[in-house]
């Protein structure tokens, strides 16, 4: 059996193992007295925070150390490992050296014969990882919106090629056959009024397709204005110049007011600046069948830019509140008698929409059924 001596020289060498293998751990390990005051730290934990030695902390409570901003949580952990409890990787943050970092905890209580002396604990500095991680998950989110994105946009590509198809058919189909019956017909006025369905038919289908090929263009980004220097005043008058024979078919009043310098020239894309006021008009035109139809012209400059205002106005049948919030989606269209109202693509307003946007413009509207429509168009050239 050992003797005295040799127990406690046995005692020794192995309090000196203990302390080796604590200052090698590359884990911060601290422990505790029952009355939360640090009994001791290792090297690592030294190291982490910057102190020489640890006779600074010997006896100080968490919360007066100068580490922790909130050190309340602290504080419950270990009066909770004091009374039994086993706290296993607790998130935690602190102060070190200027910058605050992120902390995995761990503590558990240190028993003498069945009685609870203090508490040792652990902790892993996990900042870069989280930091890590918080990065990662942004990116996972910014590849599910893209691939959300994408998804969609083929949903709507597949949709639209369907929409297109069906539009395109009836078209097509009666270039094809009236196209096959005029081989054999004689009669010149049923050849007059075939080859003015021919006409109509083409028509309607060279618009659809400039329509569409316009609004991709947009959405994709890749329409550029052709800006060049023009006369206000020539662009209203070709407004003109193109609706008002369509007026005058329809025996419709046709009043264009034009508040602004006639003089004045500036620089803009004529072509979609027009476009905009021929698309409203049209639709103005096609669903009034009796009344008026009233353009408002009004351009003001403002430094180097000219503010630009079109009220478009018509006495027809009006839009029902069910359709304003989707009439410039492709392809829209109220439920209308073609016979009465034609039968258009339904992307006339889409354009006009699509236009507005990209010049940065708003557009509002106010109608009632069978009161009629008034567009307002506001935008900067």
């Amino acid at each position: 059996m050992a003797s005295e001596p040799e127990k406690k020289k046995k005692r020794s060498d192995m309090s000196y193992v203990l302390e080796k293998v604590l200052n090698n751990m590359q884990e911060c390990i601290f422990w505790k007295d029952t009355e939360r005051r640090f009994a001791g730290v290792n090297k690592a934990f030294l190291d982490y925070y910057g102190f020489e030695s640890d006779e600074g902390l010997i006896g100080v409570r968490v919360e007066e150390a100068d580490w922790h901003q909130s050190p309340e949580s602290f504080m419950e952990d270990d009066l909770a490992v004091l009374k039994g409890e086993v706290i296993t990787k607790i998130h935690g943050k602190c102060m070190v050296k200027g910058e605050m970092r992120d902390l995995l905890v761990s503590k558990t209580p240190v028993y003498d014969d069945g009685k609870i002396i203090g508490l040792v604990g652990s902790f892993l500095d996990v900042t870069e990882s989280l930091r890590k991680e918080r990065e990662i998950e942004a990116l996972q989110k910014k590849l599910e919106k893209a691939l959300r994105s994408e998804r969609k946009a083929n949903r709507k590509n597949a949709d639209l090629v369907a929409r297109l198809r069906l539009e395109m058919k009836n078209p097509l189909d009666a270039i094809h056959s009236i196209s096959y019956m005029d081989r054999y017909a004689t009669d010149p006025e049923v050849l007059s009024f075939d080859m003015r369905r021919i006409h109509a038919a083409s028509n309607y289908l060279t618009t659809l397709s400039k329509d569409l090929i316009d609004i991709n263009a947009i959405e994709t980004g890749n329409l550029e204005l052709e800006e060049k220097e023009c006369a206000f005043e020539m662009i209203v008058d070709g407004i003109e110049t193109v609706i008002r024979p369509m007026v005058e078919e329809k025996g419709l009043s046709f009043t264009v007011q034009r508040e602004y310098d006639r003089t004045k020239r500036l620089v803009c894309d004529p072509g979609r600046v027009q476009q905009i006021a021929i698309n409203l008009l049209m639709n103005a035109v096609r669903f009034t069948d009796r009344g008026s139809v009233r353009f408002l012209v009004k351009a003001k400059e403002d430094g180097e830019a000219w503010k630009v205002t079109y009220v478009i106005q018509d006495t027809g049948c009006g839009m029902g509140e069910d359709f304003l919030p989707k009439m410039y989606d492709e392809f829209a269209r109220e439920k209308r008698n073609p016979n009465k109202y034609g039968k258009g693509a339904g992307l006339g307003l889409t354009m006009v929409k699509r236009l507005v946007d990209l010049l940065g413009g708003e557009i509002s509207v106010d109608s009632e059924v069978n009161f009629g429509t008034t567009f307002t168009v506001k935008f900067v050239l």
